[in-house]
């Protein structure tokens, strides 16, 4: 498996360890190998108003896909996993929401896939997960680890680690 992806998986309905079993399995499946997961984190909605929190997990893969490839996948393994269709960038809940954060350390900038992620910096449900996973990855157009992005957000959030259960 020769590229590295970071993802950051959530949901605000449904969340139950099983469901982020059966994810992982799909991962395994149609897109590499897990190499390291953080655990589970809880926040309130981003963006909308919703009575349910989320919950998000950082992954970081091992695979053989390229970025395109890659989106296509998570974007199918959502599908499977109960996401309607809707429009892009439309906040909502979810039963499941798969983002690319980092891929290598390339530079993506097409019309439906930015590498990195544009906002992960502003937000600290992605950066928590990610300081588990990969504290010292830096942040390819911003030069910056992602410690060091933690370390200045204005997310005032409260964002804490949660345990799911079946």
């Amino acid at each position: 498996m020769k590229n590295d992806a970071v993802l950051l998986v959530g949901a605000n309905l449904d969340n139950n360890l099983a469901k982020y079993k059966r994810l992982y399995a799909l991962f395994e499946q149609y897109v590499g190998e897990i190499f390291t997961k953080s655990a589970f984190y809880q926040s309130e909605p981003w963006g909308f108003e919703s009575q349910n929190c989320f919950v998000n997990q950082a992954i970081w893969l091992k695979t053989n896909l390229s970025p395109q490839q890659l989106l296509g996948q998570c974007q199918q393994i959502e599908k499977t996993m109960g996401r309607p269709e809707h429009l892009q960038n439309h906040y909502e809940d979810r039963v499941m929401d798969i983002d690319i954060i980092f891929f290598n350390q390339d530079t993506i900038n097409a019309p439906n896939l930015q590498i990195p992620h544009p906002r992960m910096q502003q937000r600290k449900f992605v950066l928590l997960p990610l300081m588990e996973i990969c504290p010292t990855y830096v942040h390819q157009t911003l030069h910056k680890t992602v410690a060091e992005l933690l370390a200045i957000c204005q997310d005032t959030a409260i964002v804490q680690k949660v345990v799911l259960t079946y």
